[in-house]
């Protein structure tokens, strides 16, 4: 799956727009999106600087969304692992 498919279908999960993810919304589900986007798009072997041009962010604040994402499933968190397994995202 390439990049744009797993942006089209993390969106569609949260219910937004690729380009809200990609704009400045601060809403909940639009920052959840983006913060899964990040997480994924490292583990797959994208580089910060490279995920943070796709959604127009820096790459500490892509660092800081990916390691959010590592410490909720560090304690568990249901909902992240839901999400994950329902995108077929190993954990």
């Amino acid at each position: 799956m390439n990049v744009e498919e797993m942006l089209s279908k993390i969106c569609m999960k949260f219910h937004c727009s690729c380009d809200d993810v990609k704009g400045r919304s601060k809403q909940g589900n639009v920052a959840d999106a983006r913060r899964l986007f990040c997480y994924i798009m490292r583990k797959d072997g994208m580089h910060p600087n490279e995920i943070g041009k796709m959604i127009f962010r820096d790459r500490t604040t892509v660092i800081g969304a990916i390691k959010k994402t590592v410490s909720l499933l560090e304690v568990k968190d249901k909902e992240t692992i839901e999400i994950l397994k329902s995108l077929d995202i190993e954990i």
